[in-house]
């Protein structure tokens, strides 16, 4: 794991600080800043240091960037073959390449949950603690589970790092990045990935959200939306490492290392604005996205 800048984000926060308000990216489907604020502003060391001991520790590497909605056009996305295609190539996004961009962890599957809980007494209990926490996680105002509530939670623990702390963390980040819908609501099912105490680390995050990001492209392009859903951030970077651009071929000079995981934390707003000069798919197409 490649380490924190912890010098650059303190100053990064602390004129944000000052104007703080955990609504401020409420109206964002996918939204990497909101998560970066929560972790960086609402989250105290004690409970940072919780979360770089979890499986979500990639996440501390976050940049507050701006998703760029027309940075990949999901028009080039065929839900055949589940790859965009681009001057006559398909591209897909493969597992590897979302563990090397977000550094989330790959192993193991994502749990059937009527398999696992087939049996009578076992379903009870399931839908008994299903409920509790989400008593618990639940916003009164909207009668569900919403990012805006999970954050004034979060605040008003404290600097609490117990069980629901990293759960409310987790809910969170699907919310907001992994698995964002078009509501700042995170559905209740997700409970079920997490009911006991340390089976946020026993999730496939990395399966999770590309598989989210892929059903809500063929969505997006069956139903003809004109929202599209999902883990934006990771679509971005993939088509930004995708496409290598330099200042010989393409006259625009971006360096692309140091190539440590994840490879997002590279993407400040100063090579953003480099990167935003190329056209859409102008550069050389990289195999893979190797770090």
């Amino acid at each position: 794991m490649a380490s924190v800048n912890k010098a650059s984000v303190n100053k990064a926060t602390t004129t944000r600080e000052k104007k703080y308000d955990i609504y401020v990216h409420e109206t964002v489907v996918c939204c990497q800043g909101a998560i970066y604020d929560l972790l960086w502003i609402v989250c105290d060391d004690n409970q940072r240091k919780k979360v770089a001991e979890s499986s979500l520790q990639g996440l501390l590497h976050l940049r507050d960037i701006q998703i760029r909605r027309q940075t990949v056009k999901a028009d080039t996305f065929d839900p055949e073959v589940e790859a965009f295609i681009v001057n006559n190539k398909q591209l897909k996004i493969h597992l590897e390449d979302v563990v090397n961009i977000m550094d989330l962890p790959s192993a193991g599957g994502i749990p059937d949950i009527k398999l696992r809980y087939a049996d009578k007494k076992l379903e009870f209990e399931r839908k008994q603690k299903q409920g509790q926490l989400f008593r618990l996680y639940v916003d009164p105002k909207e009668q569900a589970i919403t990012y805006k509530g999970l954050v004034q939670q979060i605040r008003e623990s404290k600097g609490s790092t117990d069980e629901h702390f990293l759960r409310r963390i987790a809910l969170c980040v699907i919310c907001r990045l992994l698995c964002p819908s078009t509501k700042s609501q995170v559905s209740s099912e997700y409970l079920n990935l997490m009911l006991d105490d340390g089976d946020v680390n026993k999730i496939n995050w990395a399966t999770l959200t590309l598989d989210h990001l892929i059903a809500c492209l063929k969505q997006y392009k069956n139903n003809k939306q004109t929202n599209l859903a999902g883990n934006l951030a990771l679509l971005q970077v993939w088509y930004w490492e995708k496409f290598y651009v330099n200042k010989v071929k393409h006259n625009i000079d971006i360096d692309y290392s140091p190539r440590q995981k994840p490879l997002i934390q590279s993407w400040d707003k100063e090579k953003v604005a480099k990167r935003e000069h190329a056209n859409f798919a102008e550069g050389d197409v990289s195999k893979g996205l190797c770090t």
